[in-house]
């Protein structure tokens, strides 16, 4: 498992770079990046706890939550065959995107449920 961040900013020009440049001054490696709009930025740091330090410095909000990193084939319908998994089980997936290294970061309402799921299917 991993801790997913996610950052409210104002929607305008250049407060993802100025909310972005906190981690990045703080020596925080964003292994996964998703936007939400114009108004959250949802990431995977590599440093949880620096990220959190930085951002409670910065005065900047957010919120945390624990996600899954899997590692899933990268050939045709592996994701697909994931998402049917998952809706099989009436898993409720809440966010889907890759990281940096083509691994999987998955959000879902019961991320138990998920977990047993993607144990099953050797993707842990």
């Amino acid at each position: 498992m991993a801790t997913e961040f996610t950052i409210l900013m104002e929607d305008k020009p250049g407060t993802a770079a100025d909310a972005l440049e906190v981690l990045g001054n703080a020596g925080v490696n964003i292994d996964a990046i998703l936007a939400h709009g114009g108004t959250t930025v949802a990431l995977v740091p590599g440093d949880p706890e620096r990220a959190r330090q930085a951002l409670d410095r910065a005065g900047r909000r957010y919120s945390t939550r624990e996600v899954l990193v899997l590692n899933v084939e990268d050939k045709p319908g592996a994701l697909a065959r994931l998402a049917r998994a998952m809706g099989n089980a009436q898993v409720d997936l809440d966010a889907i995107y890759l990281d940096h290294k083509g691994q999987v970061v998955l959000a879902a309402h019961d991320l138990a449920a998920a977990r047993q799921v993607a144990l099953r299917l050797g993707v842990v």
